[in-house]
């Protein structure tokens, strides 16, 4: 076999690939006989027939097309580890010609990583900490979500659950601005759930009765539409509730927790979790910029196969999310096309950075002598089942057993551990 292999073009090499001929018999003699498993002929059992009375039968061209499907994959993976190429994808295969037998594979290699500045990277820690006024907030959350409700007929006023329909126009010309009409809206005056200033002007109002006002959206608002943009409101309050708040005491926090507690340790344990919630966000936090700011200090060529496989990857699991929810793919995939949106080139962006970070950290866990032994994915594992049931055990064994996607998850995920904490402790 001749092999030979280009000069890497955009993390990209094309490998040609030459068979010799004694190479291409030994194939052909293991086509006949697997085609002759096939064949049923006087005086021969089924699947013995010797490779040249199959190869009479069956025809010399049939058979070395078959050889030559059976060869290829052999002859790749054997090229691939003669010359060491780092391939990181499927090839993309092309035939030159049968006879020799001559092909090329242009394939994807691993690219050169370059990070500089990465250990420069400072992510600071916001404050976790859960003062008087947070402990009250929360504590007042659960109690509303167990509120009686209580229909009124009266003004509204701060603290009543109300529900309104709303349209929203240009103010100039009355052209309605699409996404901003709603029917029977529930909301909380008070709260904050609607723009700033919206719910003071529902405050003061009587059910049945209609009001139209002037706003304009906060220059952060979440849509760029409607960021500093004035809109003239359509309004009309159809329903009016007291909202009664069940009073703080050990009845209602049994019947929250279903334990016995007193206020003071209701409250303590509150504090604990709300702690514990702002701390694993903040690190979530730290941990997205600090990946941010890891890929702008990497310079990578990455290969298009790449790319496209990532998107296929993030497809998969939108498919799989979409159909736990009972959605079905096709029709979503038919209502993207009649938006003419192309759902490939949307998380085109999406799989080049995932692709870039895992080549990244990929490159400096090398650099940084980061190393996961199996002693410590095997304490971690065991860590893992103690949040599962024993009867539960053998099949996390099975599923995070050394070889599996499971294994190989776990591993990866300590290697990470260990990265970030050297680096954004």
């Amino acid at each position: 076999m001749q092999v030979t292999v280009s000069k890497p073009e955009k993390s990209q090499v094309t490998i040609t690939i030459e068979a010799e001929e004694a190479e291409m018999e030994q194939h052909m003699k293991r086509a006949a006989i697997e085609l002759g498993k096939q064949l049923k002929i006087d005086g021969f059992r089924q699947g013995k027939i010797p490779a040249d009375v199959a190869e009479k039968e069956i025809g010399k061209d049939a058979i070395r097309g078959y050889a030559l499907e059976m060869a290829l994959p052999h002859l790749y993976a054997e090229a691939v580890i003669k010359e060491n190429v780092q391939v990181v994808a499927r090839p993309e295969i092309k035939i030159i010609t049968e006879d020799p037998f001559v092909f090329e594979a242009i394939v994807a290699v691993l690219p050169e990583v370059k990070v500089k500045g990465y250990e420069k990277i400072k992510i600071e820690k916001k404050d976790t900490e859960v003062n008087e006024k947070d402990l009250n907030d929360m504590i007042d959350y659960f109690r509303r979500q167990n509120a009686e409700n209580k229909e009124v007929d009266r003004a509204a006023k701060k603290g009543d659950k109300v529900e309104l329909d709303f349209d929203g126009f240009d103010p100039e010309g009355d052209v309605p601005l699409e996404g901003t009409s709603s029917k029977n809206h529930p909301v909380v005056l008070g709260e904050g759930g609607l723009i700033p200033g919206f719910e003071e002007e529902v405050e003061g109002m009587k059910k049945g009765e209609e009001k139209t006002f002037n706003i304009t959206f906060p220059k952060d608002y979440h849509s760029e539409r409607f960021k500093g943009k004035k809109a003239k409101f359509k309004i009309k309050l159809n329903k009016v509730e007291e909202v009664t708040l069940p009073e703080l005491n050990k009845e209602w926090i049994k019947k929250m927790t279903t334990k016995d507690m007193t206020i003071e340790e209701f409250k303590k344990d509150v504090k604990t979790n709300l702690k514990e919630e702002r701390e694993r966000n903040e690190g979530r936090r730290r941990e997205t910029e600090f990946f941010e700011e890891l890929v702008k200090c990497a310079t990578i060529e990455i290969p298009e196969a790449l790319i496209e496989e990532e998107i296929d990857f993030i497809l998969d699991r939108t498919k799989m999310d979409l159909e736990a929810k009972g959605m079905q793919w096709d029709q979503y995939v038919k209502y993207l096309e009649g938006q003419k949106r192309d759902v490939r080139e949307e998380k085109k962006e999406q799989a080049e950075k995932q692709v870039k970070l895992r080549l990244v950290l990929q490159h400096l866990y090398k650099k940084e002598g980061i190393e996961v032994d199996d002693k410590q994915v095997e304490v971690k594992l065991k860590e893992m089942m103690k949040q599962y049931p024993k009867s539960e055990h053998d099949k996390i064994k099975s599923n995070y057993k050394e070889g599996t996607p499971g294994h190989a998850q776990v591993h990866n995920n300590l290697k990470l551990e260990k990265f970030l904490e050297k680096f954004l402790s």
